[in-house]
Order: C-alpha cells, then sequence, then structure tokens
C-alpha cells in the first residue's frame, strides 16, 4: 500500500520516452524509464472522482499525476519542481494527455458521457503537439471528452490568444484554483470555460465578495463551479447551501488508481 491508500499497478505505469534524467531534490534519477524498475520512480496517473453532491453521481475524474516507487508515491511537490527544472513539463502534458486518453479507450464506452480534466502547464499551452493532440481526441476517445485545466502558477493570465485558439479547435476548458489575483473578470468572460474550478477555503477567504461577482458573472456564459477540497460532510452540507452542485474531495472519493475506476458501479456515473 502506497501513502495514497491505494494499489500501484505496475502495468498502468506507462513508459515514456528514453534516457531523460530528471533532478529530484536527494538524488538523480530517471523518471521516465522503459520500464519500471524496483526503486526507480516511474510516473503513474490516478484518478480523482467529480460528484454532484446534490445525486451523488459522478461526472468526471481529475487525472492527477504522480511519481512512484517500489513502495510509496512521491507528490507533485517533489516531482514537479525537478520537471520545471529540467525543462520537460512540455513532454509530461503530452505523456499524461495520451496516457489519459488510452485509459479512456479502455473504458470502452462506459463512460461516454464523462469529462477527464487533465492540468498543463502554462508554457505547453503554445506547443503545437497538445493541440493536434486535443484536436483528435474524437472519436478515439469514444464519446468522453479530455478537459484541459489551466492554473495560474504564480502569474496573471495573459495566454488569450492561445486559449482563444484552442477554445475555436474546440477544446473543452477548466480554470483551476481560481483565485481572482491572476484571474481578471475579463480573462473569465473572454475564454468562456466549461468549469472553473474553486477551493472551498479560497471561496470563504478574503476574496469572497470578488468571487461571488466572477460567479455571478459566468453564469451567463452556463460555466460549471467545481468546489475542491470537500474533506468533511459539514463541508459538503455548507457548500450545497451556497447553491453549488459539482464537488471534489476526499470525503466523497479519494484519488484511485485505474483499476479501482473501472470497478465503480455503472450507477455510480452520469
Amino acid at each position: 500500500m502506497n501513502k495514497d491508500n491505494t494499489s500501484i499497478s505496475k502495468s498502468r505505469c506507462y513508459p515514456f520516452g528514453n534516457d531523460l534524467e530528471i533532478l529530484l531534490p536527494l538524488k538523480k534519477v530517471c523518471m521516465f524509464h522503459p520500464i519500471a524498475t524496483p526503486g526507480l520512480p516511474t510516473l503513474v496517473t490516478h484518478y480523482q472522482p467529480i460528484v454532484n453532491c446534490v445525486t451523488s453521481e459522478i461526472i468526471g475524474f481529475e487525472g492527477l499525476t504522480r511519481a512512484t516507487t517500489e513502495h510509496c508515491l512521491l507528490g507533485p511537490d517533489v516531482f514537479i519542481p525537478a520537471i520545471l527544472e529540467a525543462d520537460l513539463g512540455g513532454e509530461m502534458d503530452l505523456h499524461v494527455l495520451d496516457r489519459v486518453k488510452r485509459d479512456i479507450n479502455a473504458l470502452g464506452t462506459r463512460f461516454a458521457d464523462t469529462i477527464f480534466f487533465v492540468n498543463v502547464f502554462r508554457s505547453s499551452l503554445g506547443d503545437p503537439r497538445l493541440r493536434e493532440n486535443l484536436c483528435h481526441q474524437t472519436p478515439t476517445t469514444q464519446g468522453a471528452r479530455v478537459c484541459l485545466e489551466i492554473s495560474e502558477q504564480g502569474e496573471a493570465l495573459t495566454d488569450f490568444q492561445t486559449l482563444c485558439d484552442l477554445r475555436r479547435h474546440g477544446t473543452l476548458m477548466a480554470f483551476d484554483d481560481y483565485d481572482p489575483r491572476y484571474f481578471s473578470d475579463a480573462a473569465v468572460s473572454q475564454i468562456a470555460p466549461e468549469f472553473l474550478k474553486i477551493r472551498w477555503d479560497v471561496y470563504l477567504g478574503p476574496d469572497h465578495a470578488e468571487i461571488c461577482q466572477t460567479i455571478s458573472t459566468l453564469d451567463r456564459h452556463n460555466t460549471q463551479i467545481i468546489v475542491e477540497g470537500i474533506e468533511t460532510a459539514a463541508q459538503c452540507e455548507a457548500v450545497r447551501r451556497a447553491g453549488f452542485q459539482l464537488v471534489q474531495g476526499f470525503h466523497y472519493h479519494p484519488p484511485m488508481p485505474f483499476e479501482s475506476l473501472c470497478a465503480l458501479s455503472d450507477t455510480a456515473i452520469r
């Protein structure tokens, strides 16, 4: 068992390229390796459901990438800085997107109306390989669709032209970890994403009034709000009272490996 209390299946540790070395804080290791060698970190993707807290139906999954050794998972706080330092963010995004699409295909038509969320680095948005990959996601994904999660990553959102180009190609989009310091109302209105993801503690924070104004603006664009970080029944009830329906957090489901996703009951999926 690993830190997330889920089993790791080496059959899902897809190899990624050859001879790509990542500098981790303690030692230099080859993370993206053609063989999942014991003790050698390899990327895996776990899926955390996004749930309608009124009906309890799962409407989507966020693909969460982790680095794993034989005995434990390494969180993104460990390996993401190393990947960025090695200038491999774009390669990792393409790898994860391909992996998620491969998993969707393996599901067949069971989750045909489900959204699979994939977080990408802002620096990858202008990569033509990413656009080509997204433009060819149907019909290979058999009805299920990929939605790009765009996060602020510590700086204001300014990639308007790139995002608009992706939107014109039919790309589903979500703004992740919404913070009004980085996502202006003008940006949100111009891109009009299908989803806005916000942490519950941020919603209740000092920018509450501004966030409510943004949410009111998004109603005109039919943007759906997903509240993240729901860990308790009390938080879930508070979310419902605030008028939200879509939630994500450990109160409903922890991130799960692909095999656990496959084992979900058909009645749990929208």
